[in-house]
């Protein structure tokens, strides 16, 4: 019996391993790609970030870049991909992608086909962010250096993790929640989108990190809107808010409301909107109920905060404007874009699934575009900081 187990560790031992295993020294870390497009030849132009190995090592020179930047060209991203392979001394390895960042041409001619082969690459683990450019090539945006990350990848992953934290205009969209939105009807896929802020010819170079103030620095921006695998164009800062308000893509978010002359300001935090879709004699029609527990965190005006009756009235002030964010979301969707990045079209799937199924073809131009949709916000202003009413009244 012992020599049966024995012999079983031993071949178990022997079937383990991984059938594509490959040395470490044998291969070149790409931790980014940026794609644009080459309109005089009709084919991509994709820049690989690798992750530069011997900079880690201890007889590094001093300066030497942390990353390498190769280009390649193709009909196609896997003779794109070839034409790196040629260039690079290791074969290329996908498996530690952080970001694939597409420029805004690029995206209106649609990603359909890129999308397909990173789904059947192999090596791709499907959980890389998705970006689109505004008015910039992606392969100048991979190459602006950060001083706070040692690889610029890593530099736009972790601004996209805190600014969806705290910046309600950013939604950290993956690769694979992109083709989820795709495949499944009903709603229609949107990401955000990055831009460079300064001069991207000297962010390119390592020198410009000596520097206590970077001479250029990519900035995370509002969100591109889709219609299919198509671009159609950018939200501004409010539309965006109100888009990741009505999708609860948001944890916080900061709202201002005119008082006297100056503003006064709440933060929201984890607001949750519910949205509620009914049928009647064939008419759709929509609600939107949106809850948050908030703070108010600055306070310019003259104002007694221990009184209820103006408690009442700055929260209404801040509802009022809140609806008005969502609102501003809901009118580009329908109207400018006719694109249901809202998701309306699931929850009818879900609740009248003969209605959806009849109107699916047409939904975002025929229907969506023309709902009734009815916003409400009640928000709770729970704490108004160490100050009972504002330091002017307090003066007073």
């Amino acid at each position: 019996m012992k020599t049966k187990l024995l012999l079983l560790c031993c071949i178990t031992f022997l079937l383990c391993g991984c059938w594509n295993y490959n040395e470490l020294n044998q291969i070149a870390i790409v931790t980014a790609l940026g794609i644009d497009s080459d309109e005089e030849s009709n084919t991509y132009k994709v820049s690989a970030m690798i992750s530069n190995a011997h900079s880690t090592q201890s007889n590094t020179k001093e300066g030497q870049s942390q990353t390498v930047i190769i280009e390649g060209k193709g009909h196609t991203i896997s003779e794109a991909l070839n034409d790196i392979d040629l260039q690079s001394p290791k074969q290329i390895y996908l498996s530690s992608l952080n970001v694939i960042i597409f420029s805004e041409d690029v995206a209106k001619n649609g990603v359909n086909k890129i999308a397909d082969f990173l789904m059947r690459e192999p090596e791709s683990r499907k959980k890389f962010y998705l970006l689109v450019t505004q008015d910039e090539k992606a392969s100048d945006v991979l190459q602006i250096l950060s001083p706070l990350e040692a690889l610029p990848s890593q530099n736009i992953a972790s601004n996209i993790i805190e600014a969806t934290n705290y910046q309600a205009m950013i939604a950290d969209i993956n690769y694979s929640d992109f083709i989820r939105t795709l495949i499944e009807p009903g709603k229609q896929p949107i990401l955000s989108s990055i831009k460079i802020s300064g001069d991207k010819k000297d962010g390119s170079k390592y020198n410009s990190l000596e520097q206590s103030k970077p001479v250029a620095s990519i900035k995370l921006s509002n969100l591109a809107i889709f219609k299919e695998d198509v671009l159609q164009g950018f939200a501004d800062k409010t539309e965006s808010e109100g888009i990741n308000l009505i999708s609860n893509e948001t944890k916080r978010i900061t709202i201002e409301a005119k008082c006297d002359n100056d503003y006064m300001v709440a933060e929201l935090n984890h607001p949750n909107n519910t949205i509620t879709v009914s049928l009647n004699d064939n008419e759709p029609t929509v609600k939107m109920t949106l809850t948050s527990k908030g703070n108010i965190t600055e306070m310019g005006c003259n104002l007694d905060l221990r009184d209820p009756k103006t408690i009442d009235d700055i929260t209404k002030r801040f509802e009022k404007n809140t609806a008005d964010i969502m609102n501003a979301g809901i009118k580009m969707a329908q109207k400018k874009y006719k694109s249901d990045i809202l998701g309306i079209g699931r929850k009818f799937q879900k609740s009248y699934p003969k209605y959806f199924q009849e109107h699916q073809k047409n939904w975002d131009d025929e229907i969506f575009s023309k709902l009734k949709i009815q916003v409400s916000v009640d928000l709770d202003l729970e704490t108004k900081g160490s100050l009972e009413q504002s330091i002017r009244k307090e003066e007073s």
